[in-house]
């Protein structure tokens, strides 16, 4: 896929934020894996999740390992078909845990069109430690172990897969602040980004981020279906104004960001751009 540039790497690396201050700031199309989860989950039937202490405490992180891989690969086909829709405009940046590099390897243009970042364990504890323990689970303390030594089987996974195939990882160890890490990024892929294309103007740019919102605002309004949750799930939505680079996020509801998709013409500006 020529119009896609992948960031994968292991959870609690930063791929998620380097990802969306990126392409906000260099009006690229973002899509993060992690924000169609439920949505996919909804197109292919959703698996039986069990409490936060079947997950968590009681299956061995070998098992969580083989079953975020099994998953991962099943996920991919519906990725795939997101992204071909994509293409066409700007330059996408897919990023997500599910991207291992054996999954993105036949769809790279070019080995360097991809990026695995892969976090130290104990850049991965302090990252992840500082969200706490996985939700539902009892012991939360206990379920972070888990967690994370399920975390260093994935992480060995990607390691092992990305020097088998040749393909580009950047350590995270905390060596360097959150900036610096996105300049890394940025560096990575300049060739790539220069060549384009991206937004070209406001109007491209307030299309793609009403394109990802509603594509996060779909995903949540799935997971909230799923979980049959009373209170609607809020979310920093990007801002949906007609100025290139911009950054700026707007907290709302779901329930608030849905009722700016109708009618189609009304956006959801930060206040700093409004009028």
């Amino acid at each position: 896929m020529d119009h896609v540039i992948w960031l994968g790497g292991g959870c609690g690396s930063g791929k998620s934020s380097i990802a969306r201050e990126l392409a906000h700031r260099l009006d690229l199309v973002l899509y993060a894996t992690d924000a169609h989860t439920w949505e996919h989950w909804r197109r292919r039937g959703a698996p039986e999740l069990g409490s936060g202490d079947d997950r968590w405490l009681r299956t061995p992180p070998e098992e969580l390992a083989s079953q975020f891989v099994g998953g991962s690969h099943e996920v991919l086909p519906l990725i795939l078909e997101d992204l071909d829709a994509l293409r066409g405009g700007p330059l996408v940046l897919a990023e997500g845990p599910q991207l291992l590099p054996e999954l993105v390897a036949p769809h790279l243009a070019a080995a360097g069109h991809g990026l695995w970042l892969l976090p130290t364990a104990e850049f991965q504890r302090f990252a992840l430690g500082r969200r706490g323990g996985p939700d539902g689970a009892s012991d939360r303390e206990r379920a972070l172990d888990n967690r994370l030594a399920r975390d260093a089987i994935l992480n060995a996974v990607i390691q092992g897969q990305a020097a088998g195939l040749g393909l580009p990882l950047l350590e995270v160890d905390g060596s360097r602040t959150l900036p610096e890490m996105m300049d890394a990024v940025a560096d990575h892929f300049a060739a790539r980004i220069v060549a384009g294309p991206r937004a070209r103007d406001g109007a491209e740019h307030r299309r793609i981020r009403r394109r990802e919102n509603a594509g996060i605002h779909g995903n949540l309004c799935s997971l909230r279906a799923h979980f049959d949750l009373a209170e609607p799930p809020v979310f920093d939505f990007a801002c949906e104004c007609g100025t290139l680079g911009c950054r700026e996020r707007v907290l709302l509801t779901i329930d608030e960001y849905g009722a700016a998709l109708e009618p189609p013409e009304r956006h959801v500006v930060a206040p700093e751009h409004a009028g």
